[in-house]
């Protein structure tokens, strides 16, 4: 009966053991291979990583493909493409590994650049004290945000 239960036991283990190394999620060989977050300019071009690397040195080639803030593919030419919405990208890596495909994942945030142009019409030179006056049209506008909108106040 002791030689049974032995070896219900010692089959019990050998199976766990099997299922568990052949369970065993591979760890990602490549280094710094990790999804991330980056911050680019609005306008700037974004150049896209080329290769990975693993612990050995060797490189190997990424797939890349970029959406847009609505899902849409855009068009990376030399994984490299110009930076016009506003509310972000999402760039996916791929690279194969001895026929195992690892992935990661960029978010890019877009932050506006430069100044905005202010057009102001109508604007006059002199004053005479006491005349009526009418303010100058003042209009604001960026590659960013588009017009944006301008307000003037009097103070005495």
């Amino acid at each position: 009966m002791k030689k049974f239960i032995l070896c219900i036991c010692m089959f019990i283990t050998t199976l766990c053991l099997t299922f568990g190394v052949a369970c065993k999620k591979e760890e990602n060989p490549l280094v710094g291979f990790e999804n991330a977050t980056h911050t680019v300019e609005f306008g700037s071009k974004y150049r896209a990583e080329t290769v990975a690397t693993d612990a050995n040195g060797t490189e190997y080639d990424t797939q890349v493909t970029v959406k847009n803030s609505k899902n849409e593919t855009v068009e990376a030419l030399h994984k490299t493409f110009t930076v016009t919405d506003k509310d972000g990208y999402t760039v996916i890596y791929t690279a194969d590994v001895n026929g195992t495909t690892y992935t990661k994942t960029d978010t890019l945030n877009v932050k506006a650049n430069g100044s905005p142009i202010v057009n102001i019409e109508g604007q006059e030179s002199a004053f005479i004290l006491g005349a009526s006056y009418t303010l100058p049209t003042v209009k604001a506008y960026d590659y960013f945000d588009g017009e944006l909108t301008a307000a003037a106040e009097i103070y005495k």
